[in-house]
Formats: structure tokens, sequence, C-alpha cells
């Protein structure tokens, strides 16, 4: 007792006493007086090496302090021993039998239900829609996502937004028996769109040139 240390976060610190952890381990009292573990040694490994989890349990700490000495150290959120961790843990029977319960209860018509009545009447509310429609300014579809979106309307027989105004059957009908200007006044509808839809019918006569 009494030696004075390093400590890999707040530098020279004189060890005053032990732990009673599972692993005893000195406290350091820095020029400030205050009191904490000592990282050096065993304990600066295994925070920058083992879980969490393990740090708290085997050297008696908080786990405020590990994820502040994992700041201090430069330690990711997911190092080595939180992936063993994680993998153990998804290999378990136990969560693997939650996962299993959980898959069951979310496919329950009683569960689909439960869902539908939350959501039913349901309003965005006018700041969610702005936010919305801001992170979508600019934005711009692969060419090989406009392709997949292409086939996907397609395949449900649906109009895509980019091809505007869906043509009713009135009108149609009147692409069918009237000249172009008279379905642009009837159908509020331009004249290149007018013109476009009856080359995609077939209506559109070639004219023949003059010898």
């Amino acid at each position: 007792m009494g030696a004075v240390v390093e400590d890999e976060v707040r530098g020279p610190v004189k060890i005053v006493k032990l732990t009673e952890a599972p692993i005893p381990w000195p406290i350091g009292k820095a020029s400030d007086g205050r009191l904490a573990l000592v990282v050096y040694g065993g304990l600066a490994k295994a925070v920058r090496r083992e879980s969490g989890i393990a740090v708290c349990h085997w050297w008696g700490a908080s786990w405020y302090y590990v994820n502040k000495w994992r700041r201090a150290l430069g330690v990711r959120s997911s190092n080595e021993g939180t992936h063993r961790l994680r993998v153990a843990f998804a290999n378990s029977p136990v969560f693997k039998q939650a996962q299993r319960k959980a898959w069951a209860l979310n496919g329950t018509p009683e569960r689909r239900a439960a869902q539908s009545l939350r959501q039913t009447g349901m309003k965005m509310s006018e700041q969610a829609r702005q936010n919305n429609s801001l992170a979508h300014i600019g934005i711009r579809h692969t060419e090989a996502s406009r392709r997949k979106m292409s086939l996907v309307h397609k395949r449900r027989g649906t109009w895509p937004a980019a091809a505007g105004r869906v043509w009713s059957e009135d009108e149609l009908a009147l692409l069918r028996t009237l000249p172009p200007k008279e379905v642009v006044k009837r159908t509020d509808r331009t004249y290149s769109a007018v013109t476009a839809m009856r080359f995609m019918l077939g209506l559109t006569r070639s004219r023949k040139r003059r010898g």
C-alpha cells in the first residue's frame, strides 16, 4: 500500500486499499482525492478485450465506470469479448426458445388484429410529414432500383407515380373516338399526354409521303 502507479485513465494515483471483488484489485487515490479502481495491468487489458459484463462481474466495477474506461481507452462498443458473448447467447437454448415463441406470437391472427387496431385511425403529424418530405429531397433512385420498381408495377398491374394520373375507362373511350384536341378539352390533360397515350394504344396513323 502507498505505492504510486500510473493509471491509464487518470494518470498517477496512490494505492490505498484492495477491493473484495472476485478479483481483488487496487483502489487508487488521484490528486483530486477521488478513489477508483486503478486501470492498469490486467484490468486495462480486460477493458480492451473483454465484455463489459465480464469486467463488472470479476472486478466489481459499475457499468458507468466500465463505459467511461472504454471511451478513455478508445475501445469499440463491440470488442472481442462482447462479440463472443453475443454469439454464445444467440446459440444458447434459452435464446432460441424465446425466439421461436416470439415468431409464433407475431404470426398469430390475434397479434395481427391487435397491431391493426393500434394503427387504425393513426395520422401522421404535420411536423412528421415535413420531416419525411425533407428527408427525401434530392434523393434519386438508381437505374437498377427503377427497373425493379417498374417490374413490380407491371406484375401487380398498378400504375407508377412517375407515369402521372391513371387513365380511366371513360377517358380511354374518348381517346378512341374523338380528335386529340377535343380529348384535351374534355379530360383536362396535356396535348403531349393525349398523343403519347394514342401512340401506346396504336391509334396514331402514319402519314404517307407525297410522291
